[in-house]
Parts: structure tokens; sequence; C-alpha cells
């Protein structure tokens, strides 16, 4: 994987990304249940539009947005202190084979082993948060973004989190499985059919 260390959300950013498709547009390929999205074609042209420079202006944050953004440092300080681990921030992580990307809230190296683990950290409103709590699992809802991520670069192991100022928190590490395997087959097919269109425009 190619880490490039910028801000996220910066104009360097969205022209590093653009027609590149990314984890958080990963459920427009593939659902949580393993099947093609209904939104993968418009996807693709979306992509296509981007790369013929035609891409939609950056969508405005929404509010919920924004306090994510605004409670990232405390969520990621929260998780050090509660994990002992470092977490190293990015700006965009790009497949080996440039296809695709991600743009992970950070990416961790275990002190002992070495080993680099991926970090997904929200911070929903507080019903949501205690529906993600009783579940104890990766919710549905970001199961395709972070097995995308590990599918793009290639890791084994992704944390995920989900914050709320004064409540418990939910830590847990999602292992790469089958599910993985099946994101990174689509993702794959995806990605070529891209290439193949954008040959066809003459966009490559």
């Amino acid at each position: 994987m190619k880490i490039l260390h910028m801000e996220q959300l910066s104009a360097e950013w969205f022209e590093a990304k653009a027609g590149l498709p990314s984890a958080s547009n990963a459920s427009k390929i593939l659902t949580p249940t393993g099947k093609l999205s209904a939104q993968s074609e418009p996807y693709l042209n979306q992509l296509l539009a981007e790369r013929a420079g035609y891409g939609d202006p950056p969508m405005e944050p929404t509010d919920w947005m924004l306090r994510g953004i605004e409670l990232e440092e405390e969520a990621r300080s929260f998780f050090e202190l509660d994990t002992g681990l470092t977490v190293d921030q990015v700006g965009l992580v790009i497949s080996d084979d440039g296809a695709a990307c991600c743009s992970p809230d950070g990416l961790i190296t275990h002190p002992k082993t070495g080993e680099v683990y991926g970090y997904e950290s929200k911070a929903p409103k507080a019903s949501t948060h205690f529906g993600y709590l009783r579940s104890g699992k990766l919710p549905n809802t970001y199961k395709p973004q972070v097995h995308y991520s590990m599918a793009v670069t290639g890791l084994n192991r992704w944390f995920f989190q989900s914050y709320y100022p004064g409540l418990d928190p939910l830590i847990i590490l999602v292992e790469r499985d089958e599910y993985t395997d099946k994101v990174a087959v689509a993702v794959k097919e995806f990605t070529d059919r891209l290439a193949e269109e954008s040959e066809h425009f003459g966009l490559e």
C-alpha cells in the first residue's frame, strides 16, 4: 500500500482520490450481505466523471460529520489511553495496484509484533451509540467500509471504535474473514470494469 500524508478533506486530498473507489463508498459496490450493490453502476458513472474532470463539487459536511471531526482527537486519545496503542494519522492509502483507496482515521503499528492495524472511529448520536453497544459487534452500516479498507491495504486486522463523550466506548478488533475475501473480489471486478470504461472513453 502507498501511504499519503496530507490533511483529509483538503483540496490536495480530494485531488488525490478523484476517480478512485474509496472505502467510504464501499457500500455502493457491495452490501453488508455480500451482494452486488444496486448503486454500483451510478457509482461507476460518478468515478468516470471525476476522471474526466467533471466530478461533483465536494459535499458540504453535515452537522454530524462536523461533530465527528470535532470529537476525532478526543476519541483517538481515549482509544490510545484504553488500549495502550498509538494511532498514526494518515491522509490517504492507495492500494498496491493504484486502483482503489481508503482514508482511515489512522494506522497502528503494534509495539511488540510490528504488525500494522487499521483504525476507524465514529462519533454517532447517543441512541445510535447505545445500539452499537448493545450489539457489541461491527455495525452493518460500516461493515463494507472496514472490510474494504482491509482488502485495499492488505491488512488483516482493523480496530473499530464508536465514541460518545461520557458513555462507555465500543472498541472491537475486526479480523479478516470470508467477507473480506468477497469484498476483495468485488473491488477487483469493479476496478477492472472502471479501467475498461476509462480506456473506452480515453480517460486512462
